[in-house]
C-alpha cells in the first residue's frame, strides 16, 4: 500500500528582471523521511508548505533530505508576487524484508469420517495465503473456510468424507514464497459384522471363540476375561487374519469360564463384543447304586446314588428304559448331591432294571441296578400259575394246570445280539446348519442306544436330537459349529451283546485356490491351458468367465474341465478374440472363491492396411518362436 503526500511550496517572486531559477531538479526516489529547513521563521508541515519570499536578490532556499521519493508531478506557477511549486509524493508502506517464515508446520492428520477438522499453521512475514487440495485451489464456502488471526492461518474442513488427500498451503510476499503440505486420512473405528455367542463347553474340550470386523488395516485386537487381558500361550492361541479374530483353548478348564470381551481398535476408536463362556465339569458318580438288589413285596423301597459335577445337574430315573415320573407310586429327590428314588408298595411287577441318569451341559452319566421283588405265591390245583425263568438271555414259559394230569408247555425265545448293517459315515456340515449321523442295526429288540462324542456320552437336548426308528438310528446336531467337530460313536446293546460304530463330523471347508490361475501371454495360433488347483469340501462347482461373461460349452475351440481338484480351461488354437480377463469361480455349500488371470495375445492386429508395421512385427514374432526365417508379404499370414 502506498501513502500519498501532497506538498505545496510558495516562494515570493524575485526582482522582475530575473526569471525563476530551478537550482536542483527532482529525481524519482522513495521517501523514508522528509525535512524542510528554511532561513525564515515561518514553517508549515501539512498538505501545504508555505515559505515567505526572501529578499529580492536572494533565491528561495529549500533544503530537503528526501530519500525514496517517487515524484508524481511537478509544476511551477509564476505570478507577480510569488512562485508556487507543487508536487505529489508517493511513500510506500514499509515492505517485508524477509521471505515468509513458517513458525509452526502442519502434521499429517487422521480423523474419523463424521468429524470436522481444522488445519492451522503459524507463518510470519506473509501477505497472501492460498490452500490447495490435491493440486486444486480451495475457496471459502460450504465445505471449506479459510481465515487468518494474527500470524495463525487456518483451513476448516467441514465435510471430511471425499476430501481426504494432500493439502498444500502456499504463503507469499513481495520477497518470496514458502509452501508446506500435510496429508489428511479419513478412517472409521472398526465395527463387528459378526459376534460370538455364549458358549458352554465340557472340561478338556476345545473352546473356540470367533468374531469378525469390517476392517483390519491398522486394527489391533485384545481379548479379556472378566476384565483381565488374556495372553497368548501354548494353551490359549489367538489370531487375527482376514478380519477374523479367533481365540482357541485346546483343553478348556473350569477356570476358563467367564465373560470374554474382544476389543478391536485403531486410531479412530474401538468397538467390543462380549459373551459368557461356561466351562463345565461333566457329572460323575461318587457312589453308584448296588448293581443287584432284592426287595420283598409290599414294602417301601429306596434306590439312591451320589454324584458331583458342574451345576445345573438334571436327574432322570428309568425302569426298563422307560422314564419314570413323580407320583403316588414313585417319589424322587436330589439333595446335597444324592439322588433318591422311593417306590411305595413294591410289587413283583416292579422287578427290573432301574437306571439313574445325571446330566449337565458338559455331558451325562448313568448307573444301573437290577431289582428283584420276591412275593408269596399261593395256588390251588384248579388255578393256573405262571413261572418265568431267565437263563442266559433265554426266556422259558412254563404253564401248569391242576388236577390229576399236568400238562406243561414251554415257549423258547431266542435273543439275537445286535449287529451293524450300515456303519456311521463321515459327515461334513455347513456352519449353522444341521448335521445328521445315521446307522442301521439288526438283532433282537429292545436295544439300548448310547451316543457319545469324543468318548463323552451325549443325550437328547436342544443341541442333540436322538431318533430311534429301528432299524435306523439317527443323531441330529442342531446349528453345527466348529466346537461340534469330532468323533461320534453309537453303541447298541441288548441282553446278549453290544456293538459299536464310529463316524467323524467335520465343518465344511469353503473352496480356496491352493494354486491360483496365473496370467499368461500366448501367441496367435498356439494352444493354451489355464489351470488352478482348488481345495475344499466336495461337491465343488466350477465355472469360468471371460470379461464378466460366463463361458459356455458352445465353442469347440474351448474346453473346460474340473477333475482331481484341478480346474482347467484349454484353447486349442489361440485367436485375438481370446485375449481378455478370465475368472475362475469355485463354489460349494460353505462358500465361494474367485481367481482372476489375464490372457494377452501377441501378434494381434486390426487390419493389414491400417497397421502394416504391426503386422510385420507380429509375423516376425510368431516366426521367431519356431526359429524360421520370416517371409514378408502384403497379405496377412494365416496363423
Amino acid at each position: 500500500m502506498e501513502q500519498v503526500f501532497k506538498e505545496e511550496i510558495s516562494v515570493p517572486s524575485p526582482e522582475p528582471r530575473e526569471r525563476p531559477l530551478i537550482v536542483a531538479s527532482l529525481e524519482d526516489v522513495k521517501v523514508e523521511g522528509v525535512s524542510i529547513v528554511e532561513d525564515r521563521t515561518e514553517r508549515v508541515f501539512k498538505e501545504e508548505i508555505s515559505v515567505p519570499s526572501p529578499e529580492p536578490r536572494e533565491r528561495p532556499l529549500i533544503v530537503a533530505s528526501l530519500e525514496d521519493v517517487k515524484v508524481e508531478g511537478v509544476s511551477i506557477v509564476e505570478d507577480r508576487t510569488e512562485q508556487v511549486f507543487k508536487q505529489e509524493i508517493s511513500v510506500p508502506s514499509p515492505g517485508p524484508k524477509e521471505r515468509p517464515l513458517i513458525v509452526a508446520n502442519l502434521e499429517d492428520v487422521t480423523v474419523e469420517e463424521d468429524t470436522a477438522v481444522t488445519l492451522r499453521a503459524s507463518i510470519k512475514y506473509v501477505t497472501q495465503v492460498k490452500w490447495f487440495l490435491n493440486g486444486q485451489l480451495l475457496q471459502s464456502g460450504n465445505e471449506f473456510k479459510c481465515f487468518t488471526e494474527l500470524d495463525t492461518h487456518s483451513l476448516v474442513i467441514r465435510k471430511v468424507p471425499g476430501h481426504q488427500g494432500v493439502y498444500l498451503c502456499k504463503a507469499s510476499n513481495s520477497v518470496g514464497a514458502a509452501t508446506f503440505s500435510t496429508e489428511l486420512q479419513v478412517i472409521n473405528k472398526p465395527k463387528f459384522v459378526k459376534t460370538f455367542e455364549p458358549v458352554s463347553a465340557a472340561i478338556h474340550e476345545m473352546l473356540r471363540l470367533e468374531c469378525q470386523v469390517n476392517e483390519d488395516t491398522g486394527v489391533t485386537v485384545i481379548w479379556t476375561r472378566d476384565g483381565k487381558k488374556v495372553h497368548q500361550s501354548l494353551e490359549c492361541k489367538q489370531s487375527f487374519d482376514d478380519k477374523v479374530a479367533v481365540l482357541e483353548i485346546a483343553k478348556s478348564k473350569v477356570k476358563d469360564s467367564g465373560t470374554y470381551v474382544c476389543t478391536a481398535s485403531n486410531e479412530a476408536g474401538s468397538s467390543s463384543c462380549e459373551a459368557l463362556v461356561t466351562v463345565q465339569e461333566p457329572p460323575r458318580f461318587v457312589k453308584k447304586m448296588d448293581p443287584s438288589v432284592t426287595w420283598k413285596q409290599g414294602i417301601a423301597a429306596r434306590l439312591h446314588c451320589t454324584m458331583k459335577g458342574s451345576p445345573e445337574l438334571h436327574i432322570h430315573w428309568f425302569w426298563n428304559e422307560r422314564e419314570l415320573s413323580p407320583g403316588d407310586k414313585h417319589k424322587m429327590s436330589f439333595t446335597n448331591g444324592t439322588a433318591t428314588l422311593e417306590i411305595t408298595n413294591v410289587l413283583v411287577t416292579d422287578s427290573g432294571r432301574y437306571t439313574c441318569e445325571v446330566s449337565n451341559n458338559a455331558g451325562s452319566e448313568s448307573c444301573n441296578a437290577a431289582v428283584a421283588v420276591k412275593g408269596l405265591s399261593e395256588t390251588s390245583p384248579s388255578s393256573p400259575f405262571l413261572l418265568r425263568l431267565h437263563l442266559s438271555g433265554v426266556q422259558d414259559d412254563l404253564q401248569c394246570r391242576g388236577g390229576t394230569l399236568y400238562l406243561c408247555s414251554r415257549l423258547v425265545l431266542i435273543t439275537e445280539p445286535p449287529s451293524i448293517k450300515k456303519e456311521l459315515q463321515m459327515v461334513e456340515a455347513v456352519k449353522g446348519a444341521s448335521a445328521v449321523l445315521e446307522c442301521e442295526v439288526a438283532g433282537s429288540a429292545p436295544f439300548e442306544i448310547t451316543w457319545s462324542k469324543n468318548k463323552r456320552t451325549i443325550r437328547g437336548d436342544h443341541k442333540y436330537k436322538v431318533i430311534s426308528q429301528e432299524p435306523v438310528l439317527r443323531l441330529e446336531i442342531q446349528s453345527f459349529e466348529s466346537t461340534d467337530m469330532g468323533e461320534y460313536q453309537c453303541v447298541v446293546s441288548n441282553a446278549v451283546g453290544k456293538v459299536t460304530t464310529k463316524g467323524l463330523a467335520k465343518l465344511k471347508e469353503p473352496p480356496t485356490f491352493a494354486k491360483r490361475v496365473e496370467s499368461v501371454t500366448a501367441v496367435l495360433g498356439n494352444a493354451l491351458k489355464l489351470q488352478g488347483t482348488v481345495k475344499g469340501s466336495a461337491p465343488i462347482a466350477v465355472k469360468w468367465m471371460k470379461d464378466s461373461e460366463i463361458l459356455r460349452n458352445d465353442d469347440p475351440n474351448v474346453t473346460m474341465s474340473f477333475e482331481n481338484n484341478v480346474a482347467s480351461l484349454s484353447i486349442a488354437v489361440v485367436s485375438s478374440s481370446h485375449a481378455g480377463k478370465y475368472l475362475c469361480h469355485a463354489e460349494n455349500e460353505a462358500g465361494q472363491q474367485k481367481c482372476e488371470a489375464a490372457l494377452t495375445v501377441h501378434g494381434q492386429m486390426t487390419s493389414p492396411a491400417q497397421s502394416p508395421l504391426f503386422f510385420l512385427s507380429s509375423q516376425l514374432e510368431v516366426l521367431n518362436v519356431s526359429h524360421h526365417v520370416p517371409i514378408l508379404s502384403q497379405n496377412p499370414p494365416e496363423l
